[in-house]
């Protein structure tokens, strides 16, 4: 069973403070007394910070709080990054009861309406699960026509896959794997065409150096938790840059995958 630290603090080469706060995972309390970390306390400890700092929260549990989310958020949105990972799995309701999931698409707009309000155009991110058993052409519309709607920076794309033992994987309407694949491949390049959206003029902080084929570069964040990469041997690490997000860096760039690295170039 993992715990998690209340909040990690320090600086970057030049002072630039940083913090990182945990809401939403199970934390122990300092008094040795396990219990659940609040997101009123988590805010009460990060509003004595300086205005400078940044945070990335991953508000797991947005549905069903009793914390009026626009509030909390909006008194330290200024220290905030404005990066959010909301799960859905499937934008079709139909879908979701065979899932078991306990909540509906129009509760999920409702929370991601919510952040946009306290936030502007927060960058949010999801996981989406295709070829669910039962998941037919009607209902995979459905969920691609709501993920375009929700505007999302980053779409992780799943195909479904059995695991004995479930109830899923009794079930006798399986899709074929060709047609798993083939939306599978529909959200990837939805996916793409929505984070386009969030390439405009930003200011990243960077952290640290990196070689990329061969070229000496640095990879920071913007305000919205996006990671961006600039061609240059200057040591930038602390400092925060004005610039542009252009696109993706190739698949042939780095190791893996480009939706795995999720950078962006930065001139």
């Amino acid at each position: 069973q993992r715990t998690y630290p209340e909040r990690l603090s320090g600086d970057c080469a030049d002072g630039y403070p940083y913090q990182f706060l945990w809401a939403g995972f199970r934390s122990r309390k300092k008094s040795g007394e396990g219990r659940a970390l609040s997101l009123r306390e988590a805010v009460g400890a990060f509003e004595g910070t300086g205005s400078s700092g940044r945070a990335f929260a991953y508000p797991a549990g947005l549905f069903g709080a009793e914390d009026h989310y626009t509030g909390i958020y909006g008194r330290i949105k200024g220290k905030l990054c404005r990066h959010f990972h909301l799960s859905l799995q499937s934008g079709c309701d139909e879908t979701l009861l065979r899932m078991n999931r306990h909540y509906t698409t129009g509760e999920y707009l409702e929370k991601t309406e919510l952040l946009r309000r306290a936030f502007g155009n927060p960058a949010v991110t999801t996981d989406v699960i295709v070829g669910f058993p039962g998941e037919s052409e009607e209902e995979f519309a459905q969920t691609k026509q709501f993920l375009e709607s929700i505007n999302f920076y980053e779409m992780h794309v799943f195909q479904y896959s059995r695991r004995e033992g479930t109830v899923a994987a009794g079930r006798t309407d399986q899709i074929p794997e060709a047609v798993k694949k083939a939306r599978s491949e529909a959200l990837i390049a939805l996916a793409e065409r929505c984070s386009k959206k969030f390439r405009k003029d930003v200011e990243v902080l960077f952290e640290e150096g990196r070689e990329i084929n061969g070229i000496p570069c640095q990879v920071g964040y913007t305000g919205e938790y996006i990671r961006a990469v600039k061609k240059t041997s200057e040591n930038l690490s602390g400092k925060v840059c004005r610039g542009k997000l252009t696109g993706f860096l190739e698949d042939d760039t780095l190791s893996g995958n480009r939706q795995s690295d999720n950078l962006l170039w930065f001139v």
